[in-house]
């Protein structure tokens, strides 16, 4: 006799609102921090970790927060895994996501938007290194993936019943939360130009990292692809 399949189990809602209490919070931080910026209300020195606190804080909270509650769905949905072979598909989304960004500015402002800064003399800033280096290249990637690519996109995948890596579901999570990521990134930008040159390969490596992810079950590629893709601008741009 011919039964119907049963449909994917669907995961509960700590995922989803776990993703969305953070992402809430990462929003208003920098709101506030922008606002106050622009009076003046933030300490020089202080500007650079504060800047990258306000989102760090609250996306990283969320994950330990659902670590702590979901502790038997922590592998399935964040997917904390690398291999060597997700150092290749990386680095390949990585470099096509920046050779995106630059064309999108020769199209915009006819420059690659990578323009250099002057070189350092004297004694070295750490917090130059820490914000112009360490944050973007390593923490960033790390925070931002196992937030975006971890956390929300397999608690959307997953409250989606999703089974298979290239139906509706799959696709749905990597558009939504592509799309997600993108909007948080243009927070703050002053122009339309400004706007439409971040967000499309901000969107493009969004969603290369989320169907990486899916595609490989690993978090590995969208973490390489996304410091690849920041080590880029870093190394044309910081100050040596």
């Amino acid at each position: 006799m011919h039964t119907t399949p049963p449909a994917a189990k669907r995961s509960d809602l700590t995922g989803v609102l776990c993703a969305l209490v953070g992402l809430a919070l990462a929003v208003v931080g920098v709101l506030v921090f922008d606002a106050l910026s622009q009076r003046g209300r933030i300490p020089t020195d202080a500007y650079t970790p504060l800047s990258y606190l306000v989102t760090w804080v609250p996306m990283a909270g969320a994950v330990v927060v659902f670590c702590v509650l979901r502790p038997q769905a922590v592998r399935a949905t964040l997917r904390l895994r690398l291999q060597l072979i997700d150092l290749l598909w990386g680095a390949a989304i990585g470099f096509a996501c920046r050779m995106i960004a630059i064309a999108t500015n020769l199209a915009v402002y006819g420059s690659a938007g990578l323009g250099g800064a002057p070189s350092i003399a004297g004694s070295v800033d750490p917090w130059l290194v820490f914000g112009g280096l360490v944050a973007p290249i390593v923490i960033a990637p790390v925070i931002e993936e196992v937030f975006f690519r971890g956390l929300a996109l397999g608690s959307v995948y997953g409250q989606l019943g999703g089974r298979s890596r290239r139906g509706p579901a799959s696709v749905i999570a990597v558009v939504v939360t592509a799309a997600v990521f993108t909007s948080v990134h243009l927070i703050g930008t002053p122009t339309a130009a400004a706007a439409a040159t971040a967000a499309v390969p901000v969107f493009v490596l969004g969603a290369a990292a989320a169907a990486a992810t899916l595609g490989t079950g690993r978090l590995g590629a969208a973490l390489i692809g996304h410091a690849v893709f920041n080590a880029i601008a870093v190394v044309v741009t910081f100050p040596w």
